[in-house]
């Protein structure tokens, strides 16, 4: 039998940052769609059921607030990572990344 290895791409505060910056920027969508399209059936059920303009306002202003405080942890932590901790930037794309690209998946 053969032993599963775990590999975590993430730490935990990382998952969390991801998890909420997402949570933030779906909020943002469905708060905001309905806001530019407020003729449309569904903006209005949309509003209707996040209790009317203003508390969807409140909602779509509060999400921008997260994610520009995310935003704004997320580029200090990088800072941190590579000019404190020294960590290797593992996550941009090399040349050898585009090699195997080209060798793997494109058809030519």
């Amino acid at each position: 039998e053969q032993e599963i290895q775990v590999y975590h791409r993430f730490d935990l505060s990382q998952r969390i940052e991801h998890f909420v910056f997402l949570l933030s920027f779906s909020l943002l969508g469905f708060t905001g769609l309905p806001q530019k399209f407020p003729t449309s059936p569904i903006s209005q059920a949309i509003v209707n059921l996040l209790g009317g303009i203003e508390q969807t306002r409140l909602i779509h202003h509060f999400s921008a607030g997260v994610m520009m405080v995310v935003s704004v942890y997320h580029v200090l932590m990088l800072i941190y990572k590579i000019y404190v901790l020294r960590t290797p930037l593992s996550m941009f794309p090399l040349i050898q990344d585009f090699i195997h690209l080209s060798i793997y998946y494109l058809p030519f």
